[in-house]
């Protein structure tokens, strides 16, 4: 598979530069609207285009959800927030981000962030050529319920592919055998959705916010 890696690699740096400063944004009392709005200009601004519109979950909100327009809800005093953004460049690399800002929460709801960050990095380190995706689901999976929570078995990552941001490979965050197999050159997203319950669960509504 051939593709400039760099521009990939650019493409990332970029969201990862982007998130932190929409990061910074999140603030209790601050309208979910006018941030969504406030990251998808600083993207432009840098010369690049939103991959999708700005997510913000809020608590039980798991993904998918970007304020309509003029929306007033606000961020809470205290809550669990999911952003998550994206990045496009002009000839179709694609940078898929998020991280999880916990305001004002309990110590258990601390632990649940880290316990996904570290489920995050050990994925990360696991990924090769010729591993399976059921395998870095499994390694999730494992990590999640070693901490003491479960997953959301029914959202997950993926493969990313030129002006693509779902490229054909799902990558669970739970063991699956007979899954497709990495190879060196994939661009992967990994997103691991942890729940504070201790039992795996799947989400309870269908809907997403374009």
């Amino acid at each position: 598979m051939r593709r400039n890696l760099e521009t990939w690699r650019t493409v990332g740096r970029i969201a990862r530069d982007i998130l932190n400063v929409g990061t910074k944004l999140v603030k209790p009392g601050a309208k979910i609207f006018e941030i969504c709005e406030k990251i998808e200009n600083i993207t432009r601004d840098m010369g690049y285009n939103p991959a999708f519109p700005v997510n913000i979950g809020i608590n039980s909100v798991a993904a998918h959800y970007t304020a309509v327009p003029y929306d007033p809800s606000r961020i809470p005093n205290v809550a669990l927030v999911k952003l998550d953004i994206g990045v496009l460049s002009a000839d179709g690399a694609i940078a898929d981000t998020a991280i999880t800002i916990p305001i004002n929460v309990n110590k258990k709801l601390k632990l649940l962030v880290e316990a996904t960050r570290c489920a995050l990095e050990k994925a990360i380190d696991a990924i090769k050529d010729g591993i399976r995706v059921g395998e870095i689901g499994s390694i999730i999976w494992k990590t999640a319920h070693s901490e003491g929570f479960g997953v959301l078995e029914d959202l997950g990552g993926h493969t990313l592919s030129e002006w693509k941001l779902h490229g054909g490979i799902t990558i669970p965050n739970v063991p699956r055998r007979f899954t497709p197999k990495l190879r060196a050159g994939m661009i992967v997203a990994i997103e691991p959705f942890l729940v504070a319950s201790s039992e795996d669960s799947h989400t309870k509504l269908n809907m997403a916010q374009i």
